[in-house]
C-alpha cells in the first residue's frame, strides 16, 4: 500500500516552514547584491525570480530522499538543466546585443533561463508529490501573506538605497540588510506566517 497521507503531512509542513527561511536569507543577499541601475543588479534580479521556487524545490526534494524514492528529483533536475540552457540560450543571444558601462546584458538571459528551470522542476516537483502523498503545501493564503512581507521588504532596502548617501559595502549592508530583515521578520509574525519555534517531542 502507498504512504499514508496523514503520516506525512506534518513533516511535509514543516519543510515548507524551513524553506520560507531559506528564501529569506537569499533575498536578504539580493537587496545588497542587486545594485540600483546596474547591469550586475539586473543580472542578480533575473536570478532572484526563481529563489522562491528553488528554496522550495530542495525542500521537496528531501521528501522524496525520505521516501526512499531518489529517481524521481533526478530526472527532475535533467530536465531543470535542459530548461536552463535551451532558455538561457535563447534569452541570451538578443539581450547580448544591449549593454551599458561596457557590460552587456547576455548574462541576464542565462539567469532568466535559470529561473524559468527553477519554476518547471518546482511545478513538477509538486505534482510527483501529490501523486504520492496527495495534497501538500502550504496553499494561496500563506503564499499571499509571505508575498505580502517580502514586498514591504524589498520596497524598504530599496528606498533606503536610493535616499542614503554612497558608502562602503559594509556600511550599505548594515543600512539596508538589518531594516530589511527586521521589516520581513515583523510582518510576517503580525500576518501570522512567523517562525515556527516549537520543538517536536
Amino acid at each position: 500500500p502507498g504512504p499514508s497521507i496523514s503520516w506525512h503531512s506534518q513533516p511535509v509542513a514543516g519543510i515548507w516552514s524551513k524553506s520560507k527561511v531559506i528564501f529569506t536569507l537569499k533575498a536578504l543577499v539580493i537587496v545588497i547584491m542587486g545594485g540600483v541601475g546596474d547591469i550586475r543588479g539586473a543580472i542578480v534580479a533575473a536570478f532572484a525570480l526563481g529563489l522562491p521556487v528553488s528554496a522550495c524545490s530542495r525542500a521537496l526534494s528531501s521528501v522524496f530522499y525520505a521516501l526512499r524514492d531518489t529517481k524521481t528529483p533526478a530526472r527532475i533536475a535533467y530536465v531543470r538543466v535542459l530548461v536552463s540552457i535551451v532558455i538561457g540560450v535563447i534569452a541570451m543571444i538578443p539581450l547580448d546585443r544591449y549593454g551599458f558601462s561596457g557590460l552587456r546584458l547576455g548574462a541576464a538571459g542565462l539567469a532568466m533561463g535559470a529561473s524559468c528551470a527553477a519554476w518547471v522542476e518546482f511545478v513538477m516537483l509538486r505534482r510527483a508529490l501529490a501523486r504520492k502523498i496527495g495534497a501538500h503545501g502550504p496553499g494561496a493564503g500563506p503564499i499571499v501573506r509571505l508575498t505580502l512581507a517580502a514586498s514591504l521588504a524589498a520596497a524598504l532596502g530599496v528606498a533606503l538605497q536610493l535616499i542614503l548617501p554612497p558608502a562602503q559595502p559594509w556600511v550599505v549592508a548594515l543600512e539596508t540588510l538589518l531594516p530589511f530583515g527586521v521589516l520581513y521578520l515583523v510582518a510576517t509574525a503580525l500576518l501570522g506566517q512567523g517562525i515556527n519555534r516549537r520543538r517536536s517531542t
